[in-house]
């Protein structure tokens, strides 16, 4: 089986969780966000295209707190089959030991999907790029459902970099894959030169980094009733991340995304970091 064809086949796997997700609620503490992290421009750098003059008074806003969370999980038996007649009553829910009380549970299977397929363009992926392309394609092709769910595609070296924002137009998403590149600077085309990732990110990978910006910044802008998840696609060695991997997770769960990590590497010149992914 070609290296596409088995991609492809591990992407379309994930889309079970269209169908397959359940969602708990109980009792914590309120969720906080993360400082923005270094390589992110402060938002008093983006550019502002709203016109002040015109904009009307916003609405008055009523805030409620609320110690309900959303616990997300896919519950497989031990051939990894999903399992879809679980019950309240079948399952536990602890805090630090502590029981907690299940208030509502039920089956996600018709909520919009809100994806970003967050893709590895460093060197490493020189020669893989195309196999996570047509796989990419593919994933969107069978997932997709125009008229409900978005995605987003970014691309990541030492920095990411949003190639097409949340859109649910399958031509735009497609167009957008097409265009991924593996960019290395022309006056270190090997890498060979190690300089600081603030001088030259192409020489470098931020998965945690580029996570945590997918995770906060596009996903936890967008529909708050939607399912969420990112789509991993790296060989796992993260060279550059300010933010740590803990912190990138703690971002994916405040922000209830989930995170599919699928190891892509060249087999004959980089290994994939499994204990990373």
């Amino acid at each position: 089986m070609s290296k596409s064809k088995l991609l492809a086949l591990t992407l379309l796997a994930l889309a079970t969780f269209n169908s397959s997700n359940t969602n708990a609620q109980r009792g914590s503490e309120p969720n906080q966000r993360r400082p923005r992290s270094v390589n992110t421009p402060p938002s008093s750098s983006r550019i502002n295209t709203s016109n002040p003059a015109s904009e009307e008074p916003e609405p008055e806003v009523v805030r409620v707190e609320t110690n309900l969370v959303n616990t997300v999980f896919t519950a497989v038996d031990r051939d990894r089959h999903f399992i879809t007649t679980l019950k309240a009553d079948d399952l536990r829910i602890y805090e630090n030991d502590t029981p907690q009380v299940i208030s509502l549970f039920e089956r996600e299977t018709d909520r919009p999907l809100t994806l970003v397929i967050l893709v590895d363009t460093s060197k490493s992926q020189e020669r893989t790029l195309p196999e996570e392309k047509k796989a990419a394609k593919a994933f969107i092709r069978a997932v997709v459902r125009p008229d409900k769910d978005k995605v987003a595609i970014i691309s990541f070296t030492g920095v990411p970099k949003v190639e097409q924002q949340l859109t649910e137009n399958v031509s735009r998403l497609n167009r957008a894959i097409d265009s991924l590149r593996v960019q290395l600077p022309a006056n270190n085309p090997n890498c060979e030169e190690e300089r600081p990732a603030q001088e030259d990110p192409l020489c470098w990978t931020s998965i945690w980094d580029s996570v945590w910006e997918s995770a906060s910044e596009v996903l936890g802008q967008g529909d708050e009733n939607s399912r969420r998840a990112i789509i991993l696609l790296s060989d796992g060695d993260d060279t550059s991340s300010t933010i740590k991997r803990r912190d990138a997770i703690d971002a994916a769960l405040k922000n209830n995304v989930a995170v599919y990590s699928i190891g892509i590497g060249d087999p004959e010149l980089y290994k994939i970091e499994q204990d990373s992914l």
